[in-house]
């Protein structure tokens, strides 16, 4: 299988794993999703202490613009997800915002020129309809309503839009520099955006313990890691099949908590595991069959002209 999509792959467990830790958390939320990224700061400093020998591509204005960008929607994308999951049911927030693998998949395809066969677009497809049997499986379904549940309901979709510009801006910019940069910047960024979401509910912005602080660290590490395969995976995989790891995400979350907290998986979240896990070869196989493309293509060419490409690299 294609390292980086084992890698992205990671990422989703990791990131499927998440919610079980924010369970332990007694600060306001949108202060946690502060901590959960300013920690990553410090990581991302140790591993720029290790490769400090390593020569590096100068990170043009442009692409540090668009990281700062993508940052501050990462950053709006978790706190806008917190406040609609205040004002609408846990179930409604979580199907809008996992709906951004197919977000990520039009913008990839209209704005960034990636062409996704039709594999690549009914794994996203049976991803996305097994999330939401996942998620509609749980003990409250997700069901329209007005007033400030329908309110709710809109900030969950734009949390899904948000992090699309993330995922966009990400692959785009991780094509050209490393990894550690592109998760430097964004997480810049989200905290700056973060900080002072924070202090609007004047709740408890500060871990009140040691514990609590352990579990913000536990929390910190574990997006570290999540951001980390994934932005590595974006340098190498269409941005516009990596939201296929979103889907996965969702299938990780509900089977963690039956296997590790004894929570109930019912029939219909089965299903849309089991959907989920058949869209993850699917998406593999188009992964596959894109870079093996370009290497059908040559043979169209004259032998003299495609001799003449080949010798200017």
């Amino acid at each position: 299988m294609n390292p980086a999509f084992l890698a992205l792959l990671g990422g989703a467990v990791f990131s499927g794993l998440t919610p079980m830790v924010v369970r332990w958390v007694e600060i306001d939320p949108a202060a946690a999703g502060f901590w959960r990224v300013a920690l990553m700061l410090p990581m991302l400093w140790l591993w720029g202490a290790r490769d400090a020998r390593t020569a590096a591509a100068p990170l043009s204005a442009r692409n540090r613009w668009l990281l700062l960008i993508g940052g501050a929607a990462y950053g709006a994308d978790i706190a806008v997800w917190f406040w609609s999951i205040e004002l609408t049911t846990a179930a409604n927030a979580q199907l809008f915002a996992y709906c951004y693998p197919l977000w990520v998949a039009l913008a990839g395809t209209l704005f960034l020129n990636q062409r996704l066969a039709r594999m690549g677009w009914a794994a996203i497809g049976l991803g996305l309809v097994g999330a939401a049997f996942v998620i509609a499986g749980s003990g409250a379904g997700p069901a329209l309503q007005d007033g400030g549940k329908l309110l709710g309901d809109g900030f969950a979709i734009l949390a899904g839009l948000l992090y699309t510009v993330t995922m966009l801006a990400q692959g785009h910019v991780r094509s050209r520099v490393g990894t550690r940069r592109v998760l430097l910047w964004t997480t810049i960024a989200a905290s700056a955006v973060l900080l002072p979401a924070g202090f609007i509910s004047g709740r408890a912005v500060l871990p009140s313990s040691l514990t609590q602080w352990g579990v913000m660290g536990l929390l910190g590490l574990m997006t570290f890691a999540a951001q980390a395969l994934v932005v590595y995976a974006l340098g190498r995989l269409p941005v516009n099949l990596a939201g296929v790891a979103g889907s996965l995400s969702v299938a990780v979350a509900a089977t963690s908590g039956w296997i590790l907290l004894g929570e109930t998986l019912e029939n219909g979240q089965i299903i849309g595991v089991a959907i989920v896990l058949a869209a993850v070869p699917m998406a593999e196989r188009a992964v596959r069959r894109r870079k093996e493309t370009p290497k059908r293509t040559v043979s169209f060419l004259p032998v003299a002209e495609a001799r003449e490409r080949a010798a200017k690299g």
